[in-house]
């Protein structure tokens, strides 16, 4: 029996007493108190680091990792409250469940954020938050072996979740033009973040409370509940999964090719076969009540094959991403796929073989799966740090830039492929923990002298390593625009960019780059000539290839017409792959 899916511009337009959104209102904050409260804090957090004015990184992060807190407990708390209402004693159970809730995230706070919070503990806390999400799909179904009701619950939970964000789209957007309206009609300036404020006020706090509000309450009456919204029906079928079979094709298309040709795939793909596969489970589960319906041939026919047909591909996924790490060592994102295409591989034998086929296992197994990816000596962090570690180590070693003290000291070239590598690890341990490569550098890292461009592991191995091997080598350099110029005994400047074309004839000065010289004429007559490919080679050899604080007096050409001098300063120069130069900066005369 199918049912027309509500539009949500008919409860929008819907005739609603003041009286009855009052009690709605009211009954979710009694139904949800706990989270809302949460809520509330959450945004309050959320809208005073928006609103941070004292500039100190301490008052920052705190926010920050109250924030990440929030964020996290919030679809955890949701979910203890939908499990305690199963029971027999709901409130005592809730009070239980908030209790160690608590205990969690006071310990989460002081042993899982960082005091400043690093890409790990954001990697961490995406993978905890997916995994609280779907805490919440099944958190009521624990101890009750009720399939039906577990889809309905999660349609609900679904179709509500977009339903309350038309409302706050919608709102936000009417708001917003409410407060420009005013801001241009009466010349108002804001002194606080209205924009931000109003979309975190909106989407945080209204968006959750819109979504709460209609959650359904007597889940044990959804098992006898066989409705099935029409609108759900003909998007999952005759626009999901026509696109997911037209994705099918391609992949096996792509599988022919790699078949015929004998040769590896590349490690890209890996990720679309985990995006088809993902979409397509998705599909399944939202077409899960139709599956023994043979009136539906085409649902039918999907729900029996799919897994099947997925076999192939998950040869093809562990394939791409096992090539990708034998290339480049373990990431945390590498690390994932291989998890998930883990996971995959067992899901598609469990619907295969298993005569019971509860898809509440779906949900269960991969918030288990998101646990043991953050926690255990196991977990993605510290298998990525030591992987990439053993590849610094190796190529390192491989191509002897390594001292008798086990340092790199001295001047090396590497091919492209190797030099990617070398900088992409070093960026890998920048963005995380930069003391781990620190047993292969000197200690102080030297710098240039009069260089104000730092002493960073990137930067000394930039001065060092050069990557001769590349075809699409591009080598750019800029000044420090903090540094003073000095422009005593000039009477004039005129700043020049040899990217825009300057008409000579009719201005005194002309600046133009003929193979790898800035021509600098006057009145069309060359009068200062400035060889930027000599410069570029010797900056490079000082400072490294690509950096962004060279000091002026690196980039600085001095001349001289009829008795005057000249001096040209450079505020960037950039060499692409076909030696072509680009410069912009100011002439002194």
């Amino acid at each position: 029996m199918y049912h027309l899916l509500p539009s949500p511009a008919i409860y929008m337009f819907r005739s609603i007493s003041l009286k009855e959104a009052l009690a709605s209102i009211f009954s979710t904050f009694s139904r949800f108190i706990w989270v809302l409260i949460l809520v509330i804090f959450r945004t309050a957090v959320h809208i005073s680091l928006i609103e941070d004015t004292k500039n100190t990184p301490l008052y920052k992060e705190l926010l920050t990792k109250l924030l990440l807190i929030g964020l996290l407990a919030c679809p955890l708390m949701i979910g203890i409250s939908f499990a305690a209402e199963r029971r027999s004693h709901p409130r005592r159970w809730k009070l239980i469940g908030f209790g160690l809730l608590l205990i969690l995230m006071v310990l989460y706070f002081l042993f899982g954020i960082s005091p400043s919070p690093t890409v790990t503990d954001y990697y961490r806390f995406a993978v905890l938050f997916v995994g609280a999400h779907l805490w919440v799909a099944y958190a009521p179904f624990l101890k009750h072996h009720e399939s039906n009701a577990f889809w309905q619950f999660n349609k609900a939970l679904f179709l509500q979740f977009l339903n309350a964000t038309l409302y706050a789209v919608t709102l936000f957007i009417g708001l917003l033009i409410a407060v420009k309206t005013v801001e241009f009609l009466f010349e108002i300036k804001y002194l606080f973040e209205i924009e931000a404020d109003l979309a975190i006020l909106i989407f945080s706090f209204f968006h959750s409370l819109f979504f709460l509000s209609k959650v359904p309450a007597h889940l044990a009456h959804l098992q006898n509940d066989t409705s099935y919204p029409t609108g759900l029906k003909i998007f999952t079928q005759y626009v999901l999964l026509p696109l997911e079979v037209v994705y099918l094709l391609i992949l096996y298309v792509y599988t022919g090719k790699i078949l015929i040709n004998w040769s590896l795939p590349s490690g890209g793909v890996a990720y679309l076969v985990l995006a088809f596969s993902v979409a397509g489970i998705f599909a399944l589960l939202l077409l899960y009540p139709l599956r023994h319906q043979h009136k539906e041939k085409w649902v039918h026919l999907f729900s029996r094959r799919f897994y099947l047909a997925l076999l192939p591909l998950l040869i093809l996924l562990f394939v791409g991403i096992l090539r990708r790490i034998y290339d480049y060592g373990i990431t945390e994102n590498r690390y994932i796929v291989v998890a998930m295409a883990c996971w995959l591989g067992a899901q598609t034998l469990y619907f295969l073989f298993s005569k019971r086929k509860d898809i509440i296992w779906i949900p269960i197994s991969l918030s288990i799966l998101c646990l043991f990816l953050v926690f255990g000596p196991w977990n993605i962090f510290q298998v990525s740090r030591k992987s990439q570690l053993a590849a610094f180590r190796s190529l390192a070693q491989s191509r002897h830039l390594l001292n008798d003290k086990g340092k790199i000291v001295s001047k090396s070239s590497l091919s492209a492929e190797e030099y990617e590598q070398l900088f992409s690890i070093v960026n890998y341990f920048k963005e995380r923990d930069s003391t781990a490569l620190a047993i292969f550098f000197p200690n102080p890292l030297p710098t240039p002298d009069n260089s104000s461009s730092g002493n960073d592991q990137y930067t000394y191995l930039s001065r060092l390593i050069s990557n001769k091997g590349s075809k699409n080598e591009s080598i750019s350099f800029g000044t420090d625009y903090d540094e003073v110029m000095e422009v005593a005994g000039f009477e004039h400047l005129k700043s020049f960019d040899s990217f825009q074309k300057n008409s000579s004839e009719k201005e005194e000065w002309s600046f133009v780059i003929r193979g790898s010289e800035l021509i600098i004429s006057k009145h069309g007559t060359p009068v200062m000539l400035c060889d930027l490919r000599n410069r570029v080679r010797a900056i490079g050899e000082k400072y490294g290839y690509i950096q962004n604080n060279i000091p002026k007096a690196a980039m600085t050409f001095e001349g001289d017409h009829q008795g005057k001098r000249l001096r040209v300063v450079l505020y960037s120069i950039t060499m692409d792959q076909n030696k072509n130069f680009i410069t912009n900066g100011v002439l002194l005369y």
